[in-house]
């Protein structure tokens, strides 16, 4: 069987197939090796599902497809029927076994019986008529319905037997496609699209097929899917299904009649937002219940539990690459984030974290607004402001949101996977323009482009509705960035050098380009690995942490914490600026703005290691205390003013003391005969984890006291 390609040629069915099979398992072996998986296509066990209802010709098929795939080999090896004609001499797979054809009702079959056995229990009570022994399968692809009947047998080995035949048709979801493109196809009054598509320009022809399998395959399934008598409820009642610029282009008179004629149409509606509704959240009862979790800790979590298949292959004989000591990178949207940490096995298994957290504002996002920048520049448009403020209220909104669309969504996906193709320079990445913003800036954006073209600076170009951009243009959107996060790594490596596996993770994390940017400068010393899962890499670690929080049970302190008071003045040692004389005969004149430390910068604390301060109301009827906290990136912190002690002098340098918050202490009411004494309130400070925490006491009747850390105000 032959099938046309989009560029007018024939193929046989089973090469298309093939190169989709191979292009699937090339990708899979890449992300591996990257991973620091070191596998090949046959240390894989491959699955491919078929529908129940297809014979032995299609099923042969997907084997052959499979061989020629290079599933079952180390090299791509050919191994076509002689239907097609081109049998080889020899079949040259060299693991047959290695590929099993599986059908597809009767995984789903074994899927549902290995279902949770608390959601399995929920619909089949003791007393329920619906039993699990026996039941049918309904599996409603794109292409086929597949229904197939088993029944589960306990004795002498539990065992599912089919007790009806496989059986179906061809009524799936591709059929509600197909009734789309026909309503679509009457709405512009043209079959088949041939306007669309049989345009005197071939390469035309073939990118606007690839438009119109967006439209149905894309836009339409997404909608398709959410689909439901649930919309009978909305006020609006539609669908809003997104049609491709070139489209619209072709079509707009078409379309604008069409919706005219048709009173279940609109083109270009946008469904009014309601207006937001505020919950007032109770008073919390368990605050203990909410945790808050370092990101790069969070991940490091994660990377510790991948599977120890994995962590063997990137620690060799040699011991070069050791998983004990290791460094975490995560690199998001708006931050990059590193830590260092060690994995000790005494007394039992736990982290230590070797580096205080560190970064900086590296993220994926500074990326994107380079782009923007380029962008602006391109269209002659500083903040857009022609596109947005030029346009009504409602129109407004919606060229911000195709603003939006065009960088995060049509850049974003080009810039993650940027770096792919790294030797190739001559390569373009491309992002697709919305129609609005090309009329609005139609004549600049081809003059700009022109002025380029003559002085042979080309960065890029427009094809219909497709900006494409260089290489070397957008390496200038990632370099600053990039170097960025090389320096911040390399400060940390020059802190921890023994640390020699790094993990790479995050959704920026995963953009190629980074990575063989961090190899090339690194990679000699250091073995660099993105995980399998790296995106979610941070909630997954947080779940993790929250079942076994004291497996980190070490952290090294992002700064210097403490409060102000003051202490009897030291004559030579103290600065004049804050000597208080003494307002009392016999007593000696105090020091004020004291910076009094709890902890150093770079300290490592554990949940053990808790600093315990007094605080005795100066009267009694004083019901609280307010008592200041600063911070410091210094290590020997002298006053809270920042102020620096020099030799004989008293105009010594200042660094960086911030107050960041007030602590509240409260103080019980006291009768007449007890003293402010009795009144003390012990607090511990733990700097252990994510969030500093504070615990009161009331010293006489050891009862618990409500002490609060306000970092808000």
């Amino acid at each position: 069987m032959k099938v046309k390609g989009k560029n007018g040629k024939e193929y046989f069915l089973v090469e298309v197939i093939a190169h989709i099979l191979k292009y699937l398992k090339d990708e899979l072996i890449k992300k591996m090796k990257r991973a620091d998986w070191a596998l090949n296509a046959t240390d894989f066990d491959w699955v491919i599902t078929v529908p129940a209802i297809w014979r032995a010709r299609g099923k042969q098929m997907m084997r052959e497809a499979g061989y020629k795939a290079g599933l079952c080999s180390r090299e791509c090896c050919p191994a076509l029927e002689a239907a097609v004609g081109r049998v080889p001499e020899h079949v040259l797979e060299d693991h047959p076994d290695k590929l099993s054809l599986a059908l597809e009702p009767e995984s789903a079959a074994i899927f549902c019986q290995n279902m949770m056995e608390r959601q399995a229990s929920s619909f089949c009570s003791p007393e329920s008529p619906y039993r699990v022994a026996s039941y049918l399968i309904v599996d409603i692809g794109g292409g086929t319905v597949d229904i197939s009947a088993h029944h589960v047998v306990r004795d002498p080995e539990p065992h599912i037997k089919v007790i009806h035949p496989p059986t179906g048709n061809d009524c799936g979801g591709t059929k509600v496609n197909q009734e789309f493109a026909k309503f679509l196809q009457s709405l512009v009054k043209d079959d088949g699209f041939s306007r669309f598509l049989c345009t005197a320009d071939e390469q035309k022809n073939a990118k606007n097929r690839v438009y119109l399998n967006e439209l149905f395959n894309e836009n339409f399934e997404k909608q398709k899917m959410v689909f439901s008598d649930a919309h009978e409820e909305c006020s609006s009642n539609m669908l809003l299904i997104e049609l491709p610029t070139p489209f619209i282009q072709e079509y707009i008179d078409d379309l604008n009649e069409g919706a005219g004629l048709c009173s279940n149409v609109s083109c270009g509606k946008l469904k009014e937002v309601s207006e937001r509704q505020f919950i007032h959240m109770p008073e919390e009862e368990n605050p203990d219940k909410l945790s808050l979790v370092l990101e790069p800790e969070a991940a490091a979590f994660y990377c510790q539990n991948i599977s120890a298949i994995q962590r063997a292959s990137h620690c060799n004989v040699k011991g070069s690459f050791k998983s004990d000591s290791y460094v975490v990178i995560d690199v998001g949207g708006g931050t990059v984030d590193i830590v260092a940490y060690q994995v000790c096995k005494f007394p039992e298994p736990h982290m230590e974290v070797l580096h205080e957290p560190t970064g900086g504002a590296w993220g994926g996002r500074r990326v994107n607004l380079e782009f923007k920048n380029f962008l602006q520049n391109l269209a002659g448009d500083i903040g857009f402001t022609q596109y947005i403020n030029m346009a009504s209220e409602k129109r407004c909104a919606k060229h911000c949101a195709e603003l939006d669309e065009i960088v995060e969504e049509n850049f974003e996906a080009q810039k993650t996977i940027f770096g792919d193709n790294d030797l190739n320079r001559d390569a373009k990445i491309t992002v697709h323009l919305n129609f609005s913003f090309l009329k609005t800036y139609e004549s600049e954006l081809e003059k700009k482009i022109q002025d380029m073209h003559i002085q042979k600076i080309e960065h890029a170009t427009i094809d219909d509705s497709d900006l494409r951009i260089t290489y070397e243009k957008v390496q200038l959107f990632f370099d600053p960035i990039v170097d960025g996060i090389i320096e911040c790594v390399a400060k940390v490596f020059s802190d921890v050098p023994d640390a020699y596996t790094v993990y790479l993770v995050g959704g920026f994390g995963g953009c190629q380009y980074i990575y063989n940017k961090l190899c090339a400068r690194f990679g000699e010393k250091y073995k660099f690995i993105t995980p399998e899962g790296r995106n979610h890499a941070v909630v997954k670690g947080a779940a993790m942490m929250k079942k076994t929080p004291q497996f980190l049970n070490a952290r090294r302190v992002d700064a210097t914490y403490g409060i102000e008071t003051s202490i009897p003045f030291e004559n030579g040692k103290h600065d004049e600026l804050y000597r208080v004389p003494a307002t009392v005969e016999g007593e000696p004149d105090m020091c004020s703005n004291i910076f009094t430390t709890f902890v150093e910068k770079g300290d490592v604390v554990s949940a053990q290691d808790v600093y315990m301060m007094s605080f005795t109301p100066e009267r009694k009827d004083q019901r609280y205390m307010k008592v200041m906290i600063y911070t410091s990136l210094e290590k020997d912190v002298w006053y809270t003013t920042g102020k620096r002690p020099s030799s004989g002098e008293s105009n010594g340098t200042y660094e960086d003391v911030n107050m960041i918050g007030e602590l509240f202490v409260p103080f019980r009411a006291v009768e007449s005969d007890e003293s402010a004494e009795d009144q003390i309130v012990d607090v511990m400070f733990d700097f252990s984890g994510a969030e500093i925490k504070v615990t009161g006491f009331h010293r006489k009747s050891a009862t618990e006291v409500r002490v609060v850390l306000n970092f808000l105000d």
